[in-house]
C-alpha cells in the first residue's frame, strides 16, 4: 500500500515520522455533502518549513468543500480547482 492511500473504510494509511510503522487515521466525513470524506493537504511555509494540515478537502468531485489556512486565517467553502 502507498503512503496516503485512502482506505475504502474511510482511513488513510501511511508511515510514522520515522517511517517505520504503519499510521491509520481515521478521515472525518464531510459534513456538507455527506458523501464524502475530507483528505488532509500538506503544504510548504514562505520559509520552506512544512506545514502539515494546512488544509483538508472533501473527496467527492461533486462537493468540493475545503477549509484551509492561510497565513492566520481560516478560510471555508471555496471549491480547490485543479491548476491549469
Amino acid at each position: 500500500m502507498l503512503f496516503g492511500e485512502t482506505l475504502a473504510a474511510g482511513c488513510l494509511f501511511g508511515a510514522d515520522s520515522d517511517g517505520a510503522e504503519d499510521v491509520v487515521m481515521e478521515l472525518p466525513s464531510c459534513k456538507k455533502c455527506e458523501n464524502g470524506l475530507l483528505v488532509p493537504l500538506s503544504d510548504y511555509g514562505t520559509e520552506g518549513a512544512s506545514v502539515m494540515y494546512k488544509a483538508w478537502v472533501c473527496i467527492n468531485p461533486d462537493c468540493g468543500f475545503s477549509i484551509r489556512v492561510d497565513k492566520g486565517q481560516v478560510t471555508f467553502g471555496r471549491k480547490i480547482e485543479s491548476p491549469r
